[in-house]
């Protein structure tokens, strides 16, 4: 889950902060027209404020930096698990001689990427 803040509007609302005239009037100190919107404003700390709350998706969090790593990180951990169980049913049945465990190789590449 993740909250999403609020829009200036919504906290101008809350907080009771007076919206702006488009600027129609001049300025008084050097009698140009005033055009531009000011971006700041004050709220108080203390406003009760109600954020929505939605479901985090993957597109949320696919610009994450190392997402992409982590991702292949647990990929290929599965499927070090997988063939790890696979081998290890298999030389159950069929023990080893003077053989290496390659499934063994695998959980070393695992945690050799993860370091």
């Amino acid at each position: 889950m993740r909250y999403l803040h609020p829009t200036d509007d919504e906290l101008k609302s809350l907080a009771g902060v007076p919206k702006e005239k488009a600027g129609k009037g001049k300025d008084k100190r050097n009698g140009h027209a005033h055009t531009e919107k000011s971006s700041t404003f004050h709220i108080p700390r203390n406003l009760d404020i109600q954020l929505e709350s939605i479901n985090i998706t993957q597109f949320d969090v696919v610009q994450l930096r190392y997402f992409t790593e982590y991702q292949w990180l647990i990929d290929f951990s599965l499927y070090a698990v997988i063939v790890y169980f696979i081998s290890e049913v298999y030389h159950f049945f069929v023990p080893l001689k003077d053989e290496v465990n390659l499934s063994m190789l695998w959980c070393l590449l695992v945690i050799f990427f993860a370091l």
